[in-house]
């Protein structure tokens, strides 16, 4: 049975009401770098720059290859060659009130998750399963991956806690850790050094960054106009709501009244 190893992410505080996306895409391939899989129920087909994402989908990275997919929320997640993402769940959307969250599982290969507006609410429920454990996620940049035949989680940003049923350890900003297997405790390395870190993003990283920043860029503004046009739906909707109530409310009112008068006549006709 898979152990579980917890990091939890701190960062600033922003408030968004979500609802669950089922039929629609949930996110987006950013870039593609060699060959890239993505499918549900062993059935799967070859990935492409702006092919959708949907709940339940597995994406896998073959030798040599490389991805960067980002979510309506504006997570991204870039994955290294020999990797699997499985999107386990996903709740995310501007107009309701239902609390965000996202369970992913990385069980193979490196990633690199980067904070969308998901793990920025007050109380996010974001998950990262591997296997060696799960990661917690909350507002920050967290790079996880075998490195030196241990499995190292680097922190770019925000402060983390991971643990698993061994024990945990506390990492602030350029602190990382490493773990032997599932059995072992989280071990501190403290800063990791420049040499460390480069072979980590490394693995990661894809090639055009300048194209890719562009991208990310043009999703964004396109996510933030979906978010937006979603909530003046949702305002519209509330509005008409709260008319339709004043009407039925308007509605009732009269009826009472009319009753009201019906009885009047009734008991001056009987005197």
């Amino acid at each position: 049975m898979k152990q579980l190893i917890t990091i939890t992410l701190f960062a600033c505080t922003l408030i968004f009401p979500v609802y669950t996306m089922a039929a629609e895409p949930i996110g987006t391939f950013i870039e593609v770098e060699g060959i890239v899989e993505k499918g549900q129920d062993n059935f799967f087909k070859r990935a492409e720059t702006d092919t959708p994402i949907y709940l339940n989908d597995i994406i896998k990275t073959r030798t040599g290859a490389k991805t960067l997919i980002m979510f309506i929320d504006d997570t991204q997640i870039s994955l290294g060659e020999g990797s699997k993402l499985e999107i386990d769940e996903y709740v995310y959307d501007p107009d309701n009130n239902a609390p965000p969250s996202g369970k992913f599982s990385v069980l193979k290969g490196a990633f690199l998750f980067t904070s969308g507006l998901i793990s920025k609410t007050k109380n996010p429920d974001v998950e990262i399963e591997t296997s060696y454990g799960s990661i917690g996620l909350r507002g920050t940049t967290v790079w996880g991956g075998l490195l030196e035949g241990k499995y190292g989680i680097y922190v770019q940003r925000g402060r983390v806690n991971v643990r698993n049923d061994s024990g945990e350890i506390n990492l602030g900003v350029g602190q990382g850790t490493s773990i032997q297997s599932h059995k072992h405790k989280p071990r501190a390395l403290g800063q990791w050094g420049g040499e460390l870190i480069s072979k980590a993003i490394r693995k990661t990283q894809l090639k055009n960054q300048d194209q890719i920043k562009q991208r990310i860029a043009d999703m964004k503004a396109i996510n933030q106009a979906k978010r937006e046009g979603r909530l003046q739906e949702h305002k519209q909707k509330k509005l008409e709501t709260i008319k339709e109530n004043k009407g039925s409310i308007s509605n009732q009112q009269k009826q009472r009244l009319q009753n009201k008068k019906k009885i009047i006549k009734k008991m001056q006709l009987n005197r």
